[in-house]
């Protein structure tokens, strides 16, 4: 491996993005992408690479700014000509180079070589590159620090003005070509130059992506697994902010990689960020809600407001997004999933083998009602596929819905399908269940809520059949919460309880509805 790619390999195994399991892994440069940053403080290089974990080789968006450093000079704050900038916190930093280890990988990467005058030291030139060679003899650099970008406002200038079109590199407007490209969607472009003023803000509690504020208005997601294809977190909020839905934080923009595959006889695209409008004085839904549930202070009247909000959003994707075909592993029963589904969850957490013959009879059961046998053709449509109270924000008066990525155990391809919307519904309702359960709420307190939430959904369908409506919905919650049980196995195994608990109560529920005799 190169000295970047044996940084990587420790590096990598820190972060809760990258599925090593906390083990160094073997990892190669796939592409790299310069680009230039409009206040000559670093080199920054946009790097795709594949880490080879357990379960497969994973393609990883690694942004990286490179900085030269002289211990001899006196420090200062990022731009001021003469001074190193003050050393980054650690958890920004992935390493260090040698002078020449750097300028190796930077020629490697398509970086321009330029001398640096030797009265300004320990700013970058004044285009895109800097090096080495006519630095001086010995130069004054000891080294060069490796950042991770996205704690560093070097990155976030340099795509900034490479999606307002005015870099002299690395400009995102040619879709034809292979690196990054972007659209900008907002009316007032002008307005993201505010938005590189200073070092992001970033947001360390998340696991599978990197988001940084921006100037306190602004959000920018990074999506570090990538997949060829359209990530629906990027498609949908993209396509409900064209027509203009309040539902969701405003998008300014998103960026896209497109890389070689096949020797360079073909390219792969994808997502890999999103610019939205942060919104700072806004309440995370499941916070509010276990504080609420904390303190025995009635949820009725937000519960029926985020009823009200998901049946809208409900309408506005079957709007924006056309019904589609199911596939044919998504053709089938609601029975058939059920079976699949606890055959699957009951591999992976033990304890569920003592409900999975009556989770299997109740699938058997479901198969003989036609009336539920829906399937993607004439109901289904896209949803938002991992909905909870974690995903939503009350921002005054209103709820905001977040994080259309899918649930993180599905793969692109499936979260990309269409689905039931009671899919949905009933992930808020396991959401509910969680915040009465870990906040200790009084008795009453989760079935009042549930109502509510319910009650406020179907107020947009007054004509809903509820009898077929609540046995289709139990169902889906059934299903959810075996998911949920693997998923807390895996992850949070304090919080197994919680849907083991609601898989007892709904194989109750239905058994006596299906299966009234046995």
């Amino acid at each position: 491996m190169t000295p970047l790619e044996d940084l990587l390999s420790t590096w990598l195994a820190t972060k809760r993005w990258c599925p090593s399991g906390g083990h160094a892994v073997a990892v190669d440069l796939v592409s790299s992408t310069p680009l230039f940053d409009p206040g000559h403080d670093a080199v920054v290089i946009f790097h795709l690479v594949r880490a080879h974990v357990d379960s497969g080789p994973v393609l990883l968006s690694v942004p990286l700014t490179y900085r030269w450093w002289d211990p001899r000079a006196p420090r200062g704050g990022p731009g001021e000509a003469g001074k190193v900038p003050a050393p980054p916190s650690n958890v920004s930093v992935v390493g260090s180079l040698t002078l020449s280890q750097a300028g190796e990988l930077l020629a490697s990467c398509g970086v321009p070589q330029h001398s640096i005058p030797p009265d300004e030291p320990f700013r970058g030139p004044e285009k895109a590159g800097v090096l080495l060679k006519d630095a001086g003899s010995p130069p004054p650099w000891q080294g060069v620090t490796v950042r991770d970008g996205v704690f560093d406002s070097a990155f976030t200038r340099a795509w900034v003005s490479a999606l307002l079109g005015d870099s002299p590199v690395g400009a995102l407007h040619y879709p034809e070509q292979g690196g990054l490209w972007g659209e900008i969607l907002t009316s007032e472009p002008e307005i993201l130059r505010e938005l590189a003023v200073e070092n992001p803000r970033v947001i360390t509690t998340e696991q599978s992506n990197s988001s940084a504020v921006l100037s306190n208005w602004g959000m920018v997601k990074l999506f570090r697994i990538l997949s060829p294809g359209s990530n629906p977190d990027v498609a949908i909020p993209v396509a409900l902010s064209k027509r203009g839905w309040d539902g969701i934080p405003d998008v300014f923009a998103h960026v896209m990689l497109r890389w070689p595959i096949d020797d360079g006889h073909r390219d792969e695209l994808a997502d890999v960020a999103v610019l939205t409008r942060f919104l700072p004085e806004s309440h995370d839904g499941f916070e509010l809600s276990l504080r609420m549930a904390q303190q025995g202070e009635d949820f009725s009247n937000l519960a029926w407001d985020l009823g009200l909000r998901s049946a809208q959003m409900h309408h506005m994707l079957r709007d924006v997004f056309p019904k589609e075909e199911g596939t044919e592993a998504q053709d089938s029963s609601l029975g058939c999933t059920l079976i699949d589904q606890i055959r699957w969850a009951s591999r992976e957490v033990p304890s569920l083998t003592d409900v999975r013959d009556d989770i299997v009879t109740l699938g058997e059961a479901l198969q003989g009602l036609p009336e539920l046998d829906l399937s993607l053709t004439s109901e289904y449509q896209k949803v938002h596929g991992d909905y909870h109270l974690g995903q939503v924000l009350r921002a005054g008066d209103r709820w905001v819905v977040l994080d259309f990525e899918g649930e993180p155990l599905r793969s692109l391809m499936q979260r990309n399908q269409t689905d039931d919307p009671l899919r949905d519904v009933a992930g808020m309702l396991r959401s509910l269940d969680y915040a009465a359960a870990i906040g200790q709420a009084p008795s009453w307190w989760r079935d009042q809520a549930r109502q509510q939430f319910l009650s406020g959904y179907l107020s947009e369908s007054p004509d809903t059949d509820r009898d077929s409506f609540d046995l289709s919905l139990s169902v889906h919650e059934l299903l959810k919460a075996l998911y949920e049980a693997v998923y807390e196995s895996r992850s949070r195994p304090d919080w197994l309880q919680v849907p083991l608990g609601a898989i007892q109560r709904l194989t109750s529920h239905l058994n006596h509805v299906l299966t009234p005799d046995r």
